[in-house]
């Protein structure tokens, strides 16, 4: 229903005519009776300022000899000439005249002239002046009615043009740099705008939709950034920075599974104890969405830290052994491997359901590994740690995806984001170095666990955060809604541009800030008297949003607010579109892509023995020899336990290992990830390259230790599915194959 048929006839024809004629001529004549009030104040004012000062100037005798010539043209005009008049000369003396004589007597004539002369010329100057009078007095009372009719900010937060903001924020900068005598200190700047002074490490968000100008305004730090050599992460998921901004020849390095320039990377690259790898996994395997019960994922990360820590501890540092253990090795066997551990429960071979359901849980953590390790074998191991550390590398690191396979690749992107993060926050505390982590995007990772303390404690380790997302509830998704209200609030500048989501925009809103605020209100009264017409302005106190959020949700592209750190108003800013030119491409397909995995290998079937081995099956074999040939006899798993040091110590007589035999921690003298090997316990020799598992250690009698030589409790998806079959376990899937 309309509103005019609802509100007794309030917009009807007649309603509407009335009240706009009312209003029209009500107006007109507040307009007529403006215009003629400062007309006659510019005459009074033109006229009294030229008579003060015609009389300042001439003499008094002029003025009255002037006033008896009028007098006399008037009486001689209306046929009085013959009017006696009195004369005073200016030596005081009077003369009688009649008034024909006065007008043309040469004395008065004189005198009255030179008077008339001058009045003239100071109208003249008195008409000008009043014309300037004119025109102040019109802005005067414009600039009175703005004011009156504009909001007055009283107390809160405030919003001002952005070439304010930054001429202020330039001016205190200049003030900083000279009272701290640093001579080559230089802000950074985002989008046109200079970082409040050393405010680049209290990190920076950008919220906008898509195409609203977040990767433009990305863009244009990132080349500051460049352009200084500084150092960088960047996780680039659309590889809209990969093809502008990576310099091979400065260094920079790929890590992307899929592209032939990836650098080599390997869990062992980056983690060697126990804590190391279960923070790996934790990145790798996030909990899942919705579900209450975390034991299977809590469980495959148990199993994979154990596992993982136990191989680098054999010096066995290979994800062919890794991924061969954990997801192709018979049950038995990876039972045995980790018996003794803290993980044997969750895979023991008496209670094959749960044991099956981890492994489908690793399977699904894990997959992009295999990819990983095939990944740049000519090259040497790149380990981000150790990047992180080198601080006389000024190169960059790029993670990079691809749309079509980023579901798989995110929890391994999400695992070398991490762990940068971590290697950042290790180093010696100095908040004069800068290391800018760059996350376009960050709600397609995985939850980053160590993102929460970076944001709070990075200042300072010298890491600088700038992170981009489309709407909070993405972000709300991964890391809780609370986490992520403390993620967006440690991010000090924001820069926010177009929001369509309400909720997103609801939360910039309260970023940008509230303001109490005086408030004019304008009521206009009119009726059949003239007496009832009038206009009246009321002034009321708001307390409000200063941008409503209705207004984030329309705000045209490249445009936005920046709300800079410290006590700085928030500024309205607009930025020009570039077109980003790339120098080289996005990607490079591998030769061997994901197609050409071995998928099913992966979940632990066999190749028929008719049938060659793919290449992707001999990615499981490392150059120590597959473990899959023997299975792992106790006493071996009791060894590496122990060694692992994380459980008791077994039985001397079950181990064959003395107890005070055990080596100590390769971290106290290994020197490091790739440091010397270490001194291994006797009878217990490292595998190295071109050796078999014919290894004494790696064989044993199954019979013995009640093994099978034949066993695939692992062994196919096919025997997967039927293992699971009428067993429930929360958040498992499995598909038919």
């Amino acid at each position: 229903m309309k509103r005019h048929d609802t509100a007794i006839g309030t917009n009807s024809v007649q309603s509407t005519f009335l009240r706009g004629g009312q209003i029209f001529f009500h107006n007109a004549r507040m307009y007529w009776q403006l215009i003629s009030r400062l007309f006659m104040v510019c005459i009074f004012l033109t006229t009294t300022i030229a008579v003060l000062i015609t009389f300042s100037i001439t003499e008094s005798s002029d003025a009255r000899l002037f006033g008896s010539r009028m007098m006399a043209r008037y009486y001689t005009s209306t046929g009085r000439g013959d009017r006696e008049m009195n004369v005073i000369d200016r030596d005081n003396e009077i003369h009688h005249f009649e008034a024909r004589d006065v007008v043309n007597n040469e004395y008065v004539v004189y005198h009255s002239d030179t008077f008339q002369r001058v009045l003239l010329r100071c109208l003249t100057i008195a008409g000008l002046s009043g014309i300037l009078a004119l025109l102040f007095m019109f802005w005067w009372f414009t600039s009175h009615g703005r004011k009156l009719g504009s909001d007055q900010h009283l107390r809160g937060a405030q919003v001002i043009p952005g070439k304010e903001l930054a001429l202020r924020i330039h001016a205190d900068n200049r003030v900083m740099k000279r009272k701290r005598k640093l001579k080559t200190y230089r802000p950074y700047s985002l989008v046109g705008i200079e970082y409040p002074f050393r405010m680049e490490t209290s990190h920076t968000l950008l919220a906008g939709t898509t195409g609203s100008g977040k990767t433009q305004a990305m863009a244009t730090l990132i080349e500051e950034v460049r352009r200084r050599g500084d150092r960088a992460i960047f996780y680039d998921k659309m590889r809209s920075f990969l093809p502008v901004f990576y310099d091979e020849d400065a260094g920079d390095r790929i890590l992307n599974p899929l592209d032939s320039r990836c650098a080599r990377w390997t869990p062992f690259s980056d983690a060697r104890t126990y804590e190391d790898f279960l923070q790996m996994a934790t990145a790798m395997m996030p909990d899942p969405a919705g579900s209450a019960d975390p034991f299977w994922v809590d469980s495959a990360r148990v199993v994979f830290a154990v596992a993982a820590a136990k191989l680098h501890r054999m010096g066995r540092r290979s994800t062919d052994d890794l991924l061969y253990i954990l997801l192709r090795a018979p049950l038995k066997q990876l039972a045995a491997f980790l018996q003794g551990t803290i993980a044997s429960a969750s895979v023991s071979p008496d209670s094959p359901k749960t044991a099956q359901s981890v492994r489908a849980t690793l399977v699904t953590g894990l997959a992009a590994l295999q990819s990983m390790e095939q990944a740049a074998p000519d090259r040497d191991p790149f380990s981000i740690y150790d990047w992180v550390k080198n601080h006389d590398d000024r190169s960059c690191l790029f993670l990079t995806s691809r749309s079509d396979k980023h579901q798989s690749l995110r929890g391994l992107i999400t695992v070398w984001l991490e762990m940068a993060l971590n290697a950042i926050m290790s180093q010696e505390r100095d908040p004069d170095r800068t290391i800018w982590i760059f996350a376009d995007e960050l709600p397609s990772l995985n939850k980053l666990p160590s993102l929460e303390k970076g944001l709070a404690e990075g200042r300072q380790f010298g890491a600088a955060y700038v992170l981009g997302i489309q709407t909070l509830s993405q972000l709300q998704s991964i890391y809780g809604r609370d986490v992520a209200h403390t993620i967006t609030g440690l991010c000090r500048t924001k820069l926010i541009l177009n929001l369509a989501d309400p909720d997103t925009a609801e939360t910039a809103a309260r970023y940008i800030g509230r303001a109490e605020i005086q408030r004019a209100q304008r009521g206009i009264g009119f009726g059949a008297s003239d007496v009832r017409d009038g206009v009246n302005y009321t002034l009321q106190d708001k307390f409000d949003h200063l941008v409503l959020p209705e207004q984030l949700q329309r705000l045209p592209d490249l445009t936005g607010y920046l709300v800079p750190a410290a006590t700085y108003p928030t500024g309205e800013v607009t930025f020009a579109y570039r077109k980003l030119e790339g120098r080289t491409p996005g990607f490079i397909e591998r030769d061997n892509d994901f197609d050409d995995i071995d998928w099913h290998a992966m979940s632990g079937a066999e190749t028929p023995p008719d049938k060659p081995s793919s290449p992707s099956t001999s990615a499981f074999q490392s150059p120590s020899g597959p473990l899959s040939d023997t299975p792992v006899d106790s006493a071996f798993a009791q060894r590496a336990s122990a060694e692992l040091g994380l459980f008791a110590a077994l039985e001397d007589d079950a181990t064959g290992v003395p107890e005070d035999d055990l080596p100590d921690d390769p971290s106290s003298d290994d020197g490091g990830l790739d440091g010397p090997a270490r001194e291994e316990a006797p009878g217990y020799e490292e595998i190295g390259a071109g050796q078999s598992t014919d290894h004494p250690d790696f064989t044993a009698d199954p019979e013995a230790d009640g093994l099978e030589q034949d066993e695939t409790a692992a062994g196919s998806f096919t025997q997967f599915d039927n293992t699971l079959s009428g067993f429930d376990a929360p958040g498992l899937e499995i598909e038919d194959r």
